[in-house]
């Protein structure tokens, strides 16, 4: 089964998954990229969502605002657990960061003080993984009010800096400013929100 169709920021491709969950499927699971000028199909990795696809702002595959890369949020994979898959549209390589990776990364920027824990919304630029952040919360969401920002070595395919962006009030992530090294974020409740910032990336 297709899921999570998503169409790149030029017009020319379509990154999907075929979801191992379901059954009867033909094709072997994984990501793939259509080229819609050529027609043609290529699979980019062989981690799919297992069954977890969405629609809309929850297809959980986004692309870079270049269109050259794009990354899937995986929920669970064997062999992985759940992470992040990076992968580039000319089929050149893959690599996946774990959410345990990430966990660690926002560990060590924090240690000594309030724990914190990963919220549910992130972008990435191709370069690099932008999570919100905030206080754990025992029940219920977490309210981000930190953006975790993760520099990714894409030859080591590995995390190669991370650092904590401080906002100062709840937020959610809502897109890459394109002109500045920067995100827009909601301020306020994720759905009626009060305001949209720009903050700055280091």
């Amino acid at each position: 089964m297709v899921r999570g169709v998503t169409v790149s920021p030029s017009g020319r491709h379509v990154a999907f998954t075929r979801e191992s969950a379901y059954a009867g499927l033909v094709t072997p699971p994984g990501l793939y990229l259509v080229d819609l000028v050529g027609g043609v199909e290529m699979k980019l990795s062989d981690v799919d969502r297992l069954g977890y696809g969405g629609s809309g702002r929850f297809a959980d595959i986004q692309w870079a605002p270049d269109g050259q890369s794009l990354v899937l949020l995986v929920e669970v994979a064997p062999d992985m657990g759940p992470g992040y898959e990076w992968a580039a549209v000319d089929g050149t390589g893959a690599f996946r960061v774990l959410r345990t990776d990430v966990e660690e990364a926002l560990a060590a920027l924090t240690e000594g003080e309030e724990s914190r824990c990963r919220g549910d919304g992130w972008l990435t630029d191709g370069r690099r993984l932008v999570i919100e952040v905030g206080p754990c919360i025992l029940m219920g969401d977490t309210e981000p009010d930190n953006l975790l920002v993760l520099d990714l070595d894409l030859e080591a395919g590995a995390i190669a800096r991370a650092q904590l962006v401080p906002v100062g009030e709840r937020i959610y992530l809502q897109a890459w400013h394109r002109e500045e090294n920067a995100v827009l974020v909601g301020v306020g409740k994720r759905f009626g929100g009060d305001a949209v910032r720009v903050v700055a990336l280091p």
